[in-house]
């Protein structure tokens, strides 16, 4: 065999393996064991009087996963924990706002109306980044360059009659504080859904009936399934790197060979330029082996693992900053000098800690 060749059949493999065996994030993990901590929302109190008379609420879960509110990701040694409540999303949020509205003190000849909540987004995470000061918070300590808890909820209204419905408005609001979503996350839902039905006290019934736009329980439910009409949703993940979240849901990686180098700290994947030249990628969002999913998360890819209409990961957003406390006497103890320690005698750390996420997929972020 001519040398020449052997040199190739041996140069093709490097390339074509690293793809399949340097593969990152070996942990097993299997979502469907994850423990169970179920929440009970606190009983709510009638405190918003409306202009027409509510004969109920009725609620529609069309949210992406519809089989937990939540993972907790703080307090407990594993994580590895699903919050959901105690009789069922739909059912609870019903009990709390049929209860939450003023009985209606008008004839009982006015006409009654069901109102109609679609849950789009319902999410309790201790993992919430946002750099916006205008950001409501739950408590005046919570500090706004930190990943904070709280709740991320979505609803939209309808009033409904006996064959359609009238929209009335939509609630998208993230609510934070200092409290981990373990001591408090039935407060700050019951705090959200409570702010969600300030604006119900606004809508009279001749301005319901005057409105244009009536929709039937069909085009509700249709127009609500086109969120998960996602061709990363459809299809079998295609190979290649996704370099943001727009190939990653379109299912359209734009390079389409590569090759991965996985360590124990970071994390590397490297494709080929125009030349034909070993270049190493920073800014990309995942990729795709053909079989499963990772995307990037603090230096490091950790695979997808399909949760109805989304996605769950089991790994990091960012590392985690810690804070080590010397004594004087550890200091000298271990031979440091005590000058290259601050006043306080601590030291910054950054460590990779595993968590809990889930992909929201209108927005491609981890919460």
């Amino acid at each position: 065999m001519h040398p020449s060749f052997i040199a190739v059949l041996l140069s093709l493999p490097i390339w074509c393996n690293a793809q399949q065996n340097a593969v990152p994030d070996e942990k097993a993990v299997n979502f469907e064991k994850f423990w169970y901590n179920t929440f009970q929302l606190p009983a709510a109190t009638p405190s918003v009087s409306c202009e027409i008379n509510i004969a109920g609420f009725r609620v529609t879960d069309a949210r992406f996963d519809t089989s937990t509110i939540g993972f907790m990701q703080k307090a407990f040694p594993d994580t590895r924990r699903k919050l959901r409540l105690k009789n069922g999303t739909t059912a609870d949020l019903k009990t709390f706002l049929d209860s939450s509205i003023v009985k209606f003190s008008e004839p009982d000849s006015a006409p009654a109306y069901e109102i109609l909540c679609v849950v789009k987004k319902l999410w309790l995470s201790d993992e919430i980044y946002d750099s916006d000061e205008n950001l409501p918070v739950a408590d005046k300590n919570t500090v706004h360059d930190e990943p904070k808890s709280g709740i991320m909820l979505r609803l939209e209204f309808f009033a409904s009659g006996s064959t359609e419905h009238t929209p009335l408005y939509r609630y998208d609001t993230t609510i934070c504080g200092a409290e981990p979503i373990f001591r408090s996350g039935s407060t700050y839902l019951a705090t959200a859904l409570e702010a969600s039905l300030k604006k119900l006290s606004r809508f009279s019934a001749s301005r319901i009936n005057a409105s244009n736009k009536k929709l039937k329980t069909e085009e509700i439910e249709a127009y609500n399934a086109e969120r998960f009409a996602l061709p990363i949703l459809e299809q079998p993940p295609a190979k290649g790197i996704y370099m943001n979240f727009g190939e990653f849901k379109n299912n359209q990686p734009s390079i389409k060979e590569f090759r991965v180098e996985a360590d124990k700290k970071t994390d590397d994947i490297y494709a080929k330029d125009d030349n034909g030249n070993e270049i190493l990628l920073r800014n990309v969002y995942g990729f795709s082996d053909g079989v499963n999913i990772y995307i990037k998360g603090a230096g490091n890819f950790f695979r997808l693992h399909r949760a109805n209409k989304t996605f769950n990961m089991y790994g990091a957003k960012s590392l985690q900053r810690t804070r080590q406390f010397f004594t004087p006497e550890k200091i000298l103890t271990m031979g440091l000098n005590p000058e290259t320690f601050s006043k306080n005698n601590t030291k910054i750390n950054y460590k990779l800690k595993h968590h809990p996420y889930q992909l929201d997929m209108e927005t491609g972020d981890l919460n």
